[in-house]
């Protein structure tokens, strides 16, 4: 038995530790894949007009010695920004492109300090925005840099209640005219864009529309999924590329129903309302607008291709979504967003256990406390068998002293120990296996949290009590600037884990002593080796565990006596 409990302890011990290592990695240095707050504005849009200038001076030498090509009108007029604010967010919109150039989630910060400013999804540095409208194939016609005029007087625009639609059109001096509606609702983090594209250039006009979204490319592993993902719902599941597998499986040639990028925390994606796509194509980008190198990760969506006589037109309906995984939020949307949300392999286990906290969290508003209800409810339905171990684990106390006769009676003939051992559990009726199912039993529920604590919305920058303000992050108590031993930033006292690890100590003690001394020594380090891979592990997880191991004593001592009464 003592062999087993051994091997069990240092598998998992081992899994965790090389596991947290692979996934997690360093921390980029960015949070969440969260974009830097805008700085130097001004310059920003100065060097954009300048860039505009050129591209289109560039535009025009091409389109020089080609009679069919379209020519962009230069573009000397300073960009524009119109504001959209509505209770969940506020959303800028560039004249350049119209595109999103800025989506803060007010809900929701970059960081976990009360003046931390609202999560960006945009990032600043990326020089063409995201969800940007261009043609596919070179005609000329640059929509990224085009400068569209909007059909509203304000710069700032609330939406409070209903919907509020907002118009922008561009058109080249050939005569092709491209119209964009937006249309925001207060009630949602989805909002609408209508596209049409006019052909009044006297010829036929020929084309695909493109619609690109961006992110930036985490600097180191994960834990949760970070990366493209697209939706196919003849399928019913969610199809996730692998950063490092974008190059081959990043092309997509069949029907979807939405397709986008994740971060651990946040979704961006694109919800046609037609499904004959040619095209959805990923790929890992360099961009160096800002001057310093940075790579993102790049989704393009392509329409069918069209072409449009003289004064006819075409419409692409597209609904975009830009916010928070969470299941609640997502499953409002009505288009199936709601799967993006996956736990890996523990998904049948962390979806049940963070629909639990949830409900709890209706009643009780503190997750640390409902972490803790959910640690009792294990112990509630798994209480057969864990009385049942700790009736076994009783028993092999009491045999303890036969065991060890047996051991140096037969010291030099293993094959006649180990008879005489069984024969003993078989005289007493004990079951060596029996003490170790609450150990299997833990591991899958360990993981299935282990995941979610990382990947829930819900959980992210969540407060417990006193000292511990984020149950997703490792605990810390005080704020300490000299670097730890096996300890990742931020550096600090953890003091929750350590407590954990004296809980393991009392559980240690209380079970019996292997017959080897040498595995007894082992056995009685494991708590120390566990505390040090917990410390970089999220407090979530670490409660989860001390409050594991202070019910699990409380049993063990209520059936002990119970059985010597």
């Amino acid at each position: 038995m003592e062999q087993l409990r051994l091997l069990i302890a240092v598998v998992l011990s081992f899994i965790v530790f090389f596991g947290w290592n692979y996934f997690y990695g360093e921390k980029p240095s960015v949070t969440d894949q969260s974009n830097i707050v805008r700085e130097n504005s001004k310059s920003t849009q100065d060097k954009s007009v300048s860039e505009i200038s050129d591209q289109s001076s560039l535009d025009k030498q091409k389109a020089s010695g080609e009679e069919k090509k379209d020519i962009i009108k230069s573009l000397p007029v300073d960009e524009k920004e119109y504001t959209v604010e509505t209770p969940d967010y506020i959303a800028v919109i560039s004249s350049v492109g119209a595109k999103i150039s800025s989506f803060k989630l007010k809900n929701y910060k970059e960081r976990n300090k009360k003046d931390a400013p609202p999560k960006e999804m945009i990032d600043q540095d990326f020089m063409n925005g995201s969800y940007f409208v261009d043609f596919n194939s070179f005609s000329g016609v640059n929509l990224k840099k085009a400068n569209f005029l909007s059909d509203i007087d304000s710069s700032f625009v609330v939406v409070d209640s209903g919907r509020k639609e907002i118009s922008f059109e561009y058109q080249t001096e050939s005569g092709i005219k491209v119209r964009k509606n937006y249309i925001f609702y207060s009630d949602s983090y989805l909002f609408d864009c209508n596209v049409t594209v006019i052909n009044n250039t006297g010829n036929s006009f020929s084309n695909q529309l493109n619609v690109s979204i961006n992110t930036r490319k985490p600097e180191s592993r994960q834990i949760g999924f970070v990366g493209p993902a697209v939706f196919n719902s003849s399928q019913q599941k969610v199809k996730q590329i692998d950063i490092d597998d974008i190059a081959e499986e990043g092309s997509f040639r069949s029907e979807i129903d939405w397709g986008g990028l994740e971060s651990i925390y946040f979704l961006s994606a694109v919800v046609p309302d037609f499904k004959n796509y040619t095209a959805v194509d990923f790929k890992v980008v360099e961009d160096r607008y800002s001057g310093i190198r940075k790579e993102y990760i790049h989704a393009d969506f392509l329409t069918e291709p069209f072409n449009l006589g003289n004064g006819e037109k075409k419409s692409f309906n597209y609904h975009y979504y830009i916010g928070p995984k969470s299941t609640e939020i997502l499953e409002g949307t009505g288009f199936n967003l709601e799967k993006s949300v996956n736990f890996g392999f523990v998904d049948v286990i962390s979806k049940p256990c963070l629909w639990v906290l949830n409900f709890i969290y209706k009643f009780i508003p503190n997750y640390g406390v409902s972490i803790i209800l959910l640690t009792l409810l294990v112990k509630v339905v798994f209480w057969p068998l864990g009385t049942k171990s700790a009736k076994s684990m009783d028993q092999m106390k009491k045999i303890q002293p036969l065991m060890k006769e047996i051991r140096e009676k037969y010291k030099n003939d293993k094959q006649k120990m180990n008879q005489e051992v069984m024969n003993l559990y078989k005289t007493y009726k004990v079951n060596p296996l029996s003490g170790c199912l609450p150990i299997l039993v833990q591991i899958p529920i360990f993981f299935g949290l282990y995941r979610m604590l990382f990947s829930a919305i819900e959980l992210r920058h969540a407060p417990f009590m006193l000292w511990i303000q984020d149950l997703s992050a490792p605990d810390r108590l005080f704020d300490l600037n000299f670097a730890i031993p096996f300890m990742k930033e931020p550096y600090g006292i953890p003091l929750l884990t350590i407590i954990m690890g004296a809980s393991m100590f009392l559980q240690q003690k209380m079970t019996p002593a292997a017959g080897d001394p040498t595995q007894a020594k082992m056995m009685m380090f494991m708590p120390v080796l566990i505390t040090v891979i917990f410390i970089n592990l999220p407090a979530g997880l670490v409660l989860y565990m001390l409050v594991n191991n202070i019910f699990s004593m409380a049993q063990q001592y209520y059936v002990t006596h119970s059985l010597s009464k």
